[in-house]
């Protein structure tokens, strides 16, 4: 073998270590910039990069944020809160996984657009034929699940929750927590 090939092999070998270098670079920058935000959208699965049946160590790496834990309730059931993240925005964690997001933020939106504010009829509109009656504690509040056409979603809800004909509040998450009317309690 020549100098001049053996150089050309180095120079192959260091290109193809630099390009991935630079590909695994990329790759960590867009997951943490993966973070929890008021641009985050709520599904039937949770909200951005926050996911239910996440651990909440797997939360806090997803959303690049910490948590503090808020209420606490029965059994391993608790509230916790992201810290530096939106506001009016908290999850239930049960049996040590999310299992709820609890969005009372006017600025973030479900996936069909969704937020706090619309009317009754503007949600029935966005989510036609697929909103059933759901319980309520308050008289002046009256909630009304999503319940998913497709299979894969069948054991989560979106559940919003209604004063005076207008969306005061949302949540999402795993059944049977996310009916629960109480949340940890």
């Amino acid at each position: 073998m020549t100098n001049h090939s053996a150089i050309k092999r180095i120079s192959i070998g260091f290109l193809s270590m630099a390009s991935a270098s630079l590909w695994l670079g990329y790759t960590s920058i867009a997951q943490a910039q993966a973070s929890l935000t008021t641009e985050s959208r709520l599904g039937t699965n949770g909200i951005g990069p926050v996911l239910t049946g996440m651990s909440l160590e797997e939360a806090i790496e997803a959303s690049g944020l910490r948590f503090k834990t808020g209420s606490a309730g029965n059994g391993g059931c608790k509230d916790v809160q992201p810290i530096g993240g939106p506001k009016n925005l908290w999850f239930m964690v049960n049996d040590g996984s999310i299992a709820v997001a609890y969005v009372r933020n006017p600025a973030i939106k479900t996936l069909r657009g969704a937020k706090i504010g619309d009317s009754e009829s503007k949600i029935r509109s966005m989510y036609p034929g697929q909103l059933k009656p759901a319980e309520s504690l308050s008289l002046s509040m009256k909630n009304l699940q999503f319940v998913p056409k497709d299979a894969d979603d069948r054991n989560y809800r979106i559940v919003f929750s209604f004063r005076k004909g207008n969306l005061v509040g949302f949540r999402s998450g795993r059944l049977p927590e996310v009916l629960w009317v109480e949340g940890c309690f």
